[in-house]
């Protein structure tokens, strides 16, 4: 082989093991992004319906519906995701 064609292929060997790298940070980053978002939406919703059944003194109404619309919320944002995800 004539160095040339050594130094493509060493380029393109690096070139790919970077793709690669990029790939594992980019999937990690959208488990920790799903996690957050389903998270933070229940903590959201169970919060809100505390504060509904302190105000109102219903006890556990206001937490039982907050986790159901938190719970709703949260796969909404994972259904947006995976939609943006799709298109590309």
């Amino acid at each position: 082989m004539t160095d040339l064609q050594k130094r493509i292929k060493a380029a393109q060997q690096k070139a790919a093991s970077a793709a690669q790298t990029k790939s594992s940070k980019d999937s990690s980053h959208g488990f920790l992004r799903i996690s957050i978002d389903l998270v933070s939406a229940l903590a959201v919703g169970i919060l809100l319906g505390y504060f509904i059944d302190q105000l109102l003194g219903s006890k556990p109404i206001g937490m039982v519906i907050g986790f159901f619309l938190g719970s709703v919320s949260g796969f909404l944002s994972l259904y947006r995701l995976n939609q943006k995800v799709k298109k590309g």
